[in-house]
């Protein structure tokens, strides 16, 4: 009825056999995390639309420095003039007008303020769009993350379902010898019943990370590569003040926000420049060949001079928009307060969650191996029959939970890892290159040992 020890061997071979076999197939089409983060930059439509803006913003210097800048035009018309009623010397004729016309803004306050404005705006879509940049880096990783999670809450789920499936077979088997209880083969069953549940919401869970995965990417996604069994995360993450000081830096949506308002800074002082005097250069090249509708001989003239524009009132619509561009000057300024106050709680969030996780984690390291050790005391008392059912079911129940937790303690160490770096400002391109080399193996996904990658591996107890 028990299986041999001497067997023992040969069935952990033949699990690892079959868990090649099946997985391989699998692995030619499995994309990394660098994989899907290309994929992403190039079919994502945010991160595209937001790359649209930037060349777009390009733009801006130039519309605000052409106010500066001399504006030279020509004008040309020719009109028949056929009098019908007139003073006798005026004589139907066809007349000919053309100028070359040239002004330059020699003082000009609002037109500074608005150049000033215009060139914040383009830093603004340069920051706008590294903050896309760090946010889809950000996005992809997470989501990433989290279907390699998913994935390792299918395997776990599976392999609990199947090691459920057994005892339920070895309970009936003692009920139908007189060693066991209805009530062992009924709680057996309901383990079983519990672990096909845990399964479908397992696979579930799975099939909707991976959706949100390929929704970043647009790649249909066949499978992941994997976590490493043997990931280090005892490594110096320094202080939480250091990554306070780099958000307030570094972080690019700080950094629009503190552009935004040199922005509303600059449209007050537009809006104030329009209420100056302002003086201009101007010259004119003519050529006319009338005069107050009187033919005349073609004449041709140069004019040049000052412009002074001195704006007397307007119907009150300048002192209006100043007071408008104040509070929009202090409302921006709040912006700026409200964003660095959320980016630096994100920071703290991200920080004590790495430092929590990374103690989670050596502590259910320690709490998988005692759960091992418990189950597989519960199988040889049960052999011995000083254990019942319930106890090994108690057991494995307590096994998979603990190497879920870990599972799922990983993976939030990572999450929180990038999202420190995020916020902080520090996510770049080498650091999902780094990640993609230090943290992922580059073979076929298998939750490991320790309720990580590698689950197909894990020894077990089996009374066959």
């Amino acid at each position: 009825m028990f299986t041999k020890k001497s067997k023992t061997p040969f069935l952990q071979l033949a699990g690892v056999l079959i868990c090649v076999l099946l997985l391989t197939p699998l692995t030619s089409r499995a994309i990394d995390l660098l994989k899907a983060y290309e994929l992403a930059l190039h079919n994502n439509p945010r991160h595209l639309a937001q790359l649209y803006d930037l060349e777009a913003s390009k733009a801006y210097k130039w519309e605000g420095l052409s106010y500066l800048l001399p504006h030279l035009s020509f004008s040309y018309s020719k009109a028949r003039y056929d009098f019908i009623l007139a003073p006798e010397y005026y004589r139907n004729y066809t007349s000919e007008y053309y100028a070359l016309n040239l002004s330059q803004p020699i003082f000009n306050m609002s037109y500074y303020a608005r150049y000033r404005a215009m060139k914040t705006k383009g830093k603004m879509s340069e920051y706008s769009y590294e903050d896309e940049e760090n946010d889809l880096r950000f996005r992809v990783a997470i989501a990433y993350f989290n279907a390699l999670d998913a994935y390792g809450g299918v395997v776990l789920a599976e392999k609990e379902k199947d090691i459920a499936k057994k005892d339920l077979d070895i309970a009936t088997r003692m009920f139908k010898a007189g060693v066991a209880s209805k009530d062992d083969v009924a709680l057996a069953e309901s383990r079983y019943d519990v672990a096909v549940s845990n399964m479908v919401e397992a696979q579930s869970e799975y099939r909707a990370q991976l959706s949100n995965l390929e929704s970043i990417i647009g790649k249909n996604v066949d499978n992941l590569v994997g976590l490493k069994n043997d990931v280090n995360f005892d490594f110096s993450i320094k202080t939480l003040q250091y990554w306070m000081d780099r958000a307030r830096i570094s972080n690019p949506k700080l950094k629009y926000y503190r552009e935004n308002e040199q922005y509303y800074k600059y449209n007050l002082k537009q809006t104030i420049g329009e209420q100056l005097p302002s003086v201009s250069f101007f010259t004119t090249y003519a050529h006319t060949n009338s005069n107050n509708y009187i033919g005349t001989q073609k004449t041709t003239y140069k004019v040049f001079g000052i412009q002074v524009n001195v704006p007397l009132f307007d119907g009150g619509n300048t002192i209006a928009s100043i007071d408008e561009a104040k509070y929009r000057v202090k409302e921006a300024m709040e912006n700026t307060r409200d964003q660095e106050r959320q980016i630096i709680n994100k920071i703290k969030e991200a920080f004590y969650g790495v430092s929590g996780d990374r103690l989670k984690i050596n502590s259910l390291k320690r709490a998988v191996e005692a759960a091992k050790i418990a189950l597989k005391g519960a199988y040889k008392g049960l052999k011995a029959g000083t254990k019942t059912i319930k106890d090994v079911v108690d057991n494995e129940k307590n096994l998979y939970e603990v190497q879920k937790m870990l599972l799922d303690a990983k993976f939030d160490f990572l999450k929180n890892w990038i999202a420190l770096k995020k916020y902080a400002g520090d996510l770049s391109d080498n650091d999902i290159v780094e990640i993609n080399a230090k943290y992922l193996q580059h073979g076929w996904y298998m939750a490991g040992d320790e309720g990580g990658a590698g689950i197909c591996l894990e020894k077990t107890y089996s009374l066959y």
